[in-house]
């Protein structure tokens, strides 16, 4: 019994959601702001719920509204790089755009710096990406997983150069070992 009152406070919500989701912008007067907020958690709920399409439909509307807030830009460019069923190119130019303009509103938005380093991540960019994960662990607030992901890229990368080191000096060895002067006594 009492989850009755929450799901019907969820569906006043998601009416009142909708309804706004189709007010024309000249109906809005003064509350453009107010209602771009509104649209962009309801956007932020459904991609929370996997449904892009429908985070896509309520993100773009706040963005319309509000386009002054970088986290609109970043939420909606996010959406639409998670979601799948979109084509590649719009998939991967839209949501670069967007997450970039974010980046340029608010160079030090450590998520927008973190999200756009996953982005060069997923698309096989290392130099890029450790740029950005490095912009993020710098940003405000400062962004703990693109710190933590550094650390382990920076320990990969140390791993790297020791396994390096060791082949170069085995393989020296293995010259100096075997070389032609050694087998005509000449070393």
């Amino acid at each position: 019994v009492a989850s009755v009152p929450r799901v019907e406070t969820n569906l006043r919500q998601d009416m009142e959601a909708h309804r706004l989701l189709l007010t024309p912008t000249s109906q809005l007067g003064g509350r453009k702001q107010e209602v771009a907020k509104a649209l962009h958690h309801k956007g932020a709920l459904l991609f929370s719920k996997e449904d892009y399409n429908g985070a896509e439909r309520y993100l773009r509307r706040a963005l319309e509204l509000d386009a002054t807030i970088p986290d609109h830009h970043l939420r909606l460019g996010w959406t639409l790089f998670c979601n799948k069923a979109l084509t590649a190119e719009r998939r991967i130019n839209e949501a670069r755009e967007l997450i970039e303009r974010a980046v340029a509103m608010d160079p030090y938005h450590a998520e927008a710096r973190y999200s756009l380093a996953c982005y060069w991540r997923d698309l096989g960019n290392p130099d890029n990406y450790r740029r950005e994960l490095e912009a993020a662990a710098r940003g405000k607030p400062r962004h703990a997983k693109a710190e933590k992901e550094l650390e382990a890229l920076k320990e990969r990368e140390n791993r790297a150069q020791d396994a390096e080191r060791r082949f170069a000096e085995a393989k020296a060895a293995e010259k100096k070992k075997f070389g032609i002067g050694r087998l005509f006594g000449l070393d």
